[in-house]
């Protein structure tokens, strides 16, 4: 049942993570063009109901691999990896569902390009902070 775990997670932190800059990426793109509303909402709703529940995957088969040691002798940087990594896991799904809510209830172009914009960066950060402990968890630092 680790191996599995082990497996969804791996899989579901490189989809999150990959997906996550390709679409930020994506909406930069589009957002300098002045062509982000039609592929805004497209992204959006790919996220909404593809990219934020594999991170509830992530989180739980993260969970199940934490609780197979002992939770006094973990090493620093798994309990960094299970802290932190949590942490941006959940904060990206709660602020992000959040700004998707608000831009589909915007009328105003401006207000919902202006939202957009946000959105691209929430994504982009989250990603950059989740390869931050990605790489402190792969070189066992701290």
């Amino acid at each position: 049942m680790y191996e599995l775990s082990y497996f969804i997670h791996i899989a579901g932190i490189i989809l999150w993570i990959g997906a996550f800059f390709s679409f930020g990426l994506l909406l930069t793109g589009m957002i300098k063009k002045g062509d982000a509303l039609r592929t805004g909402d497209q992204i959006r709703k790919i996220v909404n109901r593809v990219i934020l529940p594999s991170s509830i995957m992530i989180v739980l088969s993260g969970s199940y691999m934490i609780s197979q040691f002992d939770r006094g002798n973990l090493p620093f940087y798994l309990s960094l990896m299970e802290m932190a990594g949590s942490m941006i896991v959940l904060l990206s799904i709660i602020v992000l569902s959040m700004l998707s809510r608000k831009i589909s209830k915007a009328v105003n172009v401006d207000k919902k390009s202006s939202l957009l914009g946000y959105y691209r960066t929430t994504i982009i950060s989250s990603a950059v902070l989740a390869l931050g402990v990605v790489l402190i968890t792969a070189l066992r630092l701290m």
